[in-house]
């Protein structure tokens, strides 16, 4: 037995959620499942319609991700893995980047190449998707968990990339105040999610797969969830609450407060606890090739 992030091969504890069986590793504090997804044939057609629709939300954020990392390099070539509908790409290159994503779900490629995007369809980590392409941003959004070997595909990416360029990840955190309340309920751990990460994982991935600098830090918590969850919900109940409720909700309060001005000051003061304590929700990690920094 071998911890997929830190690579420590002594020392593990079990959770159940589900009933599937997570291995906590000892050293790094990450959650491997053991439940088998077939990862190629699970996301072949993979494409919930949660994810068809652009969001107005995460179109401003967006544009605030991509014009943020424009002024840590010099270079406008951007890969993003796990492009999902596209529409981080679309505003990349609306913003004049040169933009290329790779996608595992041949439905969701088709929809982005409808889009006027490039994108390829197949498993970086397993053919040629890239030829001799090299790109000065990788952005991979809420994959990594869905990744049976995230250190194989951080490789991968590293490849790819220019010396001094950066790759921006984002990942549910294994050491929230969610998970530590809610244990196994916890709506993060299911079947889709096989590697969940905590900080100390997440920057070990990283380094094994030879980028350097990483900066990691931890933002929001689901109230929603918390409160359902802990609250019972009603007589009998587990309490659980699905992936797609989790989710609902999450935008339901992201839309409130980002209408509200003293909800966004509260949010951002809130995240800021949240990223000194590393027990935001979300873990957001960055990190760059070595090399001369460009900025």
């Amino acid at each position: 037995m071998k911890c997929v992030l830190c690579g420590q091969t002594e020392g593990f504890t079990k959770l159940g959620a589900r009933g599937i069986e997570y291995r906590i590793c000892r050293k790094c504090g990450s959650a491997a499942s053991s439940a088998g997804l077939d990862y190629d044939a699970y996301y072949s057609d993979y494409f919930p319609s949660g994810l068809k629709d652009d969001s107005p939300v995460l179109e401003s954020r967006y544009r605030t991700l991509i014009e943020r990392l424009a002024r840590r390099t010099e270079g406008r070539r951007l890969l993003e893995v796990g492009c999902g509908n596209g529409q981080l790409l679309a505003v990349a290159q609306a913003l004049g980047w040169s933009v290329v994503g790779v996608e595992l779900s041949e439905s969701q490629s088709e929809h982005v190449r409808r889009r006027g995007v490039d994108v390829r369809s197949g498993d970086l980590t397993a053919e040629p998707l890239l030829g001799a392409l090299r790109f000065d941003v990788a952005i991979m959004i809420e994959v990594f968990e869905h990744l049976p070997d995230p250190v194989a595909m951080l490789r991968a990416i590293r490849r790819h990339m220019e010396p001094g360029s950066v790759v921006h990840v984002t990942t549910p955190n294994f050491n929230s105040l969610s998970r530590r309340l809610l244990g196994g309920s916890w709506s993060v751990l299911n079947h889709e999610h096989v590697v969940v990460a905590t900080p100390s994982g997440l920057k070990q991935a990283l380094l094994r797969s030879g980028f350097v600098g990483v900066r990691i830090r931890s933002r929001t918590l689901n109230v929603h969830e918390c409160r359902a969850v802990l609250g019972g919900r009603s007589e009998g109940s587990t309490g659980a609450i699905s992936s797609s409720e989790r989710n609902r909700s999450a935008e339901e309060l992201r839309d409130r407060i980002d209408a509200s001005r003293p909800l966004l000051l509260a949010k951002a003061m809130i995240n800021l606890g949240l990223s000194a304590t590393k027990l935001g929700d979300s873990l957001v990690a960055e990190a760059r090739v070595p090399g001369p920094a460009l900025r």
